[in-house]
């Protein structure tokens, strides 16, 4: 584990992004997801490509119109890993800005109900 951390720290990534790697693998299971989802919301820099809400109608068109916008891309992951990185990244995102609860509980239900949102 030691090797991983000091692998991730000499990297070039961001600081916030290590800080948050360091902290996902030191963490205790029961808080392993949220910090994940605050490492991908990081890591993909979504805080500069989700803005303000607006209205969304089709969720799935909303979601594909962000994805294509994250660094790296993720355009060649399956529609599974896609809805995963998305759902970290929202489930993030509503943390943030509680305007977007509605919007994390209709992915979670479309996701749920139909096996994903792409």
């Amino acid at each position: 584990m030691q090797k991983l951390k000091d692998v991730v720290i000499k990297s070039r990534l961001d600081t916030s992004v290590k800080i948050g790697f360091v902290r996902y693998i030191a963490a205790e299971k029961e808080d392993k997801m949220a910090l994940l989802g605050k490492l991908a919301y990081d890591f993909f820099r979504a805080g500069e490509l989700i803005g303000p809400l607006g209205e969304i109608n089709h969720l799935d068109e909303w979601v594909q119109s962000v994805a294509v916008k994250l660094t790296p891309p993720i355009q060649k992951y399956s529609k599974k890993q896609v809805d995963l990185v998305m759902a970290l990244i929202l489930s993030e995102q509503s943390v943030r800005d509680s305007a977007y609860k509605d919007i994390w509980y209709r992915f979670t239900e479309i996701y749920r109900d139909e096996g994903g949102v792409m």
